[in-house]
């Protein structure tokens, strides 16, 4: 299983590059070299005739291919200039002429977005790697996310600002940096982009909670992997008291769920249902033996943890009790 994904490996329709200058212009300089343009125009129609194999009709002309090359676009109504992003597509079309090698031109890429409004990641990590803070993003965009293509960017509901902050913090170690909005101090709005790779990825048709389905990929992983899902989906749907339990409505996630604590080692009680939701706990009788894997993956993962409820699990983990 690949551990990484190149830029050329993004959504090609949906992802729209920035790179730097010199590359902007490097890029372009040899596409028209090898290709026999005389002039922009001539290009820009080369760019149109291939933009069929995508199932998209544009009409690009050499204005659009020298706002490519500045890297900007004056707005007439506002006055406002706005960065130029090259689609994925017109960019990797542009360099079958151009011929440069890809892994050289993901390291001059020094931004990228979904759409034309979507929020732009800056200084990006490329290529991605596919580490447990990465799997882990999925579980919390199935508990508390909402994900929906209509709308221009996804959301992240946590009303704890410790716990909020290191979902931020995965996003920007996996992906790079971007501006957040908060929005009625609970809900994380942040770039599309990154959505929009996860679900390619892992081919996620949907993150609704009634439909979420963890992926067959991330179910085949290591413990590492495995471990930090359940730490994520604890964060969200889960409840530390006498004992750790987790709560859903989606009978198929839950029982996923169930399936990672008893894979990595933590026998659970069978799953209920109740007040609406599907829900079990973890016997009592392994809650050391998790505490002491969290801490351990917690080192190598810092934002791989349990945030505001890691004192609560603490507490269990000192409190004398019976197994069950």
């Amino acid at each position: 299983m690949a551990n990484k994904i190149h830029f050329w490996q993004f959504p090609k329709k949906e992802i729209y590059i920035l790179l730097d200058k010199e590359f902007r212009r490097l890029l372009t300089e040899k596409s028209m070299t090898n290709s026999n343009s005389k002039n922009y125009y001539q290009l820009s129609l080369i760019i149109n005739k291939q933009s069929q194999k995508y199932n998209l009709q544009t009409k690009f002309n050499g204005g659009d291919i020298k706002r490519w090359i500045r890297g900007k676009n004056k707005d007439n109504r506002t006055d406002i200039v706005h960065p130029k992003f090259m689609p994925l597509w017109v960019l990797l079309e542009l360099n079958k002429l151009a011929k440069i090698d890809l892994k050289e031109i993901e390291k001059h890429i020094i931004g990228y977005k979904s759409g034309l409004r979507g929020k732009i990641i800056i200084n990006p990590r490329l290529p991605i790697k596919i580490t447990p803070e990465f799997d882990s993003l999925i579980i919390h965009l199935f508990a508390d996310g909402y994900v929906n293509n209509k709308i221009s960017s996804p959301n992240y509901c946590q009303k704890n600002k410790e716990d909020r902050q290191l979902f931020i913090d995965k996003l920007k170690n996996t992906f790079g940096d971007f501006e957040e909005t908060l929005v009625e101090n609970k809900t994380i709005r942040f770039p599309k982009a990154i959505t929009r790779i996860l679900s390619q990825y892992y081919n996620i048709p949907s993150y609704l909670s009634k439909k979420a389905v963890i992926p067959s990929r991330m179910l085949s992983r290591n413990k590492s992997y495995k471990l930090v899902c359940i730490i994520a989906f604890i964060l969200d749907e889960g409840s530390i008291n006498d004992g750790l339990y987790c709560f859903n409505t989606n009978k198929i996630l839950i029982s996923q769920i169930r399936n990672l604590f008893k894979e990595c080692g933590y026998e659970c009680n069978p799953l209920r249902y109740g007040s609406g939701s599907y829900w079990f706990g973890m016997k009592n009788r392994f809650i050391n033996q998790f505490y002491e894997d969290v801490i351990r993956i917690q080192k190598k993962y810092p934002t791989c943890s349990l945030g505001s409820k890691h004192e609560k699990l603490h507490k269990l983990y000192i409190k004398p009790r019976s197994g069950r």
